[in-house]
């Protein structure tokens, strides 16, 4: 519960779909099954055998690499096609599963079941050259954190800030866009403060 006085004050960012943590839930309780009844999991053929499940850590894998999509519709295709890859491997009697018939999806093993990887996984952390910063995007789908490569330049004797880079997946011109007009804002607010802000800012101008 949120004070009314300090929400008045805050930009509520409203993201359409499902959390990672509520697609986790839809899929353990609901496309998970659905899909091991519609694709004939646990298989047996010839007095053999083969059940398979999936640990929590392995679905989360596929939410945040595999997909990219409010919803869960992608994320219930992505289940269907490891069952199915499952099946068809039994049924060629490629030896699956452990001594008791089961086959645990993890997030070690799930390259093996997937394709490659839509978005790729980004770490971000200690100390980032001159001219390079971490950025959050708001997102249909959430967000996205990336590497933005900034440098300061003058046209028509102005000091203009102007992106030169930006490392993430999934980039559209709209979004850089929306972040080089978010740059020239927040550029134009801190050059029109005195103080050690004009200093900090002349210093970087004359390297």
């Amino acid at each position: 519960d949120m004070p009314p006085a300090l929400r008045d004050r805050m930009h509520i960012i409203r993201l359409p779909g499902y959390t990672p943590q509520e697609k986790l839930e839809i899929a353990t309780k609901h496309l998970i099954p659905q899909q091991r009844k519609e694709c004939g999991i646990p298989i047996e053929r010839d007095g053999k055998k083969l059940d398979a499940v999936f640990t929590d850590d392995a679905v989360m894998q596929i939410i945040h690499r595999y997909t990219a999509e409010a919803g869960v519709r992608e994320l219930e295709m992505r289940i269907h096609g490891i069952f199915a890859k499952i099946d068809q491997g039994f049924l060629m009697h490629r030896d699956l599963g452990d001594a008791d018939g089961v086959l645990a999806i993890i997030p070690e093993n799930l390259r093996t079941w997937c394709d490659k990887p839509l978005r790729k996984k980004h770490t971000f952390g200690g100390a980032l050259p001159p001219g390079m910063m971490t950025g959050l995007g708001v997102t249909g789908i959430g967000g996205e954190t990336f590497l933005i490569e900034v440098s300061l330049g003058d046209e028509h004797r102005e000091r203009k800030l102007k992106i030169t880079g930006i490392r993430a997946s999934g980039d559209s011109k709209e979004s850089v866009n929306r972040i080089d007009e978010s740059l020239q804002i927040a550029f134009g607010f801190f050059s029109s403060r005195g103080g050690i802000l004009r200093e900090r800012i002349s210093e970087l101008e004359r390297k």
